[in-house]
This record gives C-alpha cells, sequence and structure tokens, in this order.
C-alpha cells in the first residue's frame, strides 16, 4: 500500500510539474479566478502583460483596474461568468495606463472557479489597421489615376473627332466652291451680255442669285477657318 500510494504521489508531482512548466513558459496569459472574481493565480505573461506582480495582486478584484469603464467592466464580468467558448475580444488597461487588445476564453471549473487564457493581439491589429489604411490609400491612388486616364482619353477621342470634323469642313468647302466660281462667273457674263432693254425681273434674278452665291463663299471660308483652327489646335 505504501508503495502505491509513494507511486501515485510521483505520478501526481510529474503532473503538476509539467502543468506548472507549461504555465509558465507558454507564451500565453493564464489566470484564474474564484467565484467572488478574486485572483487566485496567474502565470509570469500575465505579469509581463499587465505589469503587476502575481504575489501582489492574489486575492484583489483586478477586473475592476482592468477594466474602469462600468460597461467594459460588466461586459467582462459577465463572459467569465457565462464562460462560453471560443475568444472574446477586450480592450483593458495595464498597470502604466496602456491599453492593450485582448481574446479571452474562459473555462470553468468545478469548484465554481474560473481559468482565463488570453491573447494580447494589440500589434496584430494595429498591423490590420495599418494595411487597412493603406489599402485604402492605394484604392483612392487608383481610382484618382484612373478618372485622370478616362478623362485624357475623354480629351483625346474629342481633338480626334474635332480634327476629323475640320478635315471634313475643308473637303466639303473646297468641293463647294469650284460650283460656286462657276456659278459667280456665268452671272458676270450674263450682266455683261444684257442689254438696256432686258427684262427688268431677269436683272433682280441675277442679283439674287448673287447675294446668295456671296452668302455661300462667307459659308465655305467659315469651314475652312474651323478645319484649319482645329488641326493647329490638335497639334498645339
Amino acid at each position: 500500500g505504501i508503495q502505491v500510494a509513494a507511486a501515485i504521489l510521483r505520478i501526481l508531482e510529474r503532473q503538476q510539474e509539467l502543468l506548472q512548466t507549461i504555465f509558465e513558459n507558454i507564451p500565453v496569459v493564464v489566470d484564474m479566478y474564484d467565484e467572488e472574481g478574486r485572483l487566485c493565480w496567474a502565470n509570469p505573461e500575465w505579469e509581463r502583460t499587465f505589469g503587476w506582480t502575481a504575489q501582489e495582486s492574489l486575492g484583489t478584484r483586478m477586473l475592476e483596474k482592468f477594466y474602469p469603464d462600468p460597461q467594459d467592466l460588466v461586459a467582462a464580468q459577465e463572459s467569465i461568468v457565462a464562460a462560453d467558448p471560443g475568444w472574446n475580444e477586450f480592450r483593458q488597461k495595464t498597470r502604466s495606463g496602456r491599453d492593450v487588445d485582448m481574446l479571452w476564453a474562459d473555462i470553468r471549473l468545478s469548484d465554481g472557479s474560473v481559468i482565463g487564457i488570453g491573447q494580447d493581439v494589440t500589434e496584430r491589429k494595429r498591423h490590420e489597421q495599418s494595411m487597412y489604411a493603406y489599402s485604402e490609400l492605394l484604392e483612392s491612388m487608383v481610382s484618382e489615376r484612373t478618372q485622370e486616364l478616362e478623362s485624357a482619353q475623354e480629351r483625346l477621342i474629342r481633338q480626334e473627332k474635332l480634327a476629323a470634323l475640320g478635315q471634313l469642313a475643308g473637303s466639303v468647302s473646297h468641293e463647294l466652291r469650284n460650283p460656286l466660281g462657276v456659278i459667280s462667273n456665268a452671272v458676270y457674263l450674263l450682266r455683261m451680255m444684257l442689254t438696256e432693254n432686258a427684262e427688268k425681273a431677269l436683272g433682280e434674278y441675277l442679283e439674287i442669285i448673287e447675294v446668295e452665291v456671296a452668302r455661300a463663299e462667307k459659308i465655305v471660308t467659315d469651314l475652312l477657318d474651323f478645319g484649319r483652327v482645329r488641326v493647329a489646335n490638335r497639334h498645339a
């Protein structure tokens, strides 16, 4: 019986040593609270993260120091009492007053105490926020650049259309100027051939032709000027 008891004791001591080694060296925060919310135990990572020592904090209600805001305190207490599976995120104060973002998972034991396992995700969240801000900056730059390219493309299309319109105007003007010249010359010859006894109405008709030819000539000249200006602007 004594040998069996000694063997059991050695096994228990071994298990205790194993658990203590794990809790003291694991790079996550581990603590334990009793049913009244008083700290019962905390590992070295807990001390490094929050700045208090476990020795000075045992038996105290550390949650009130972690969460000075009453609403935050109530939310943390409710999460610990529920001890639901999964991670819950909280922002809490350290001894120096610095805010840290923590992920907590709570496990309830048979005696009503709760073990908390926490991860400090402050740096990770800072990196995520930086990446998000950088992503938004890139998106803004891409959007701005896209708008500039679209505007440049629209200007180029307008310039090409105006240049084509100018060329068309020049071509049409030259095509119209030739027959207008023939009509103008014909009117001139008819006037020379008219005698004093020619019907007055014929002279009026010729005058009308001359006026309309002059008007057409002005339109042709304006078209040619338009074409030259647009082509010049395109190469400016």
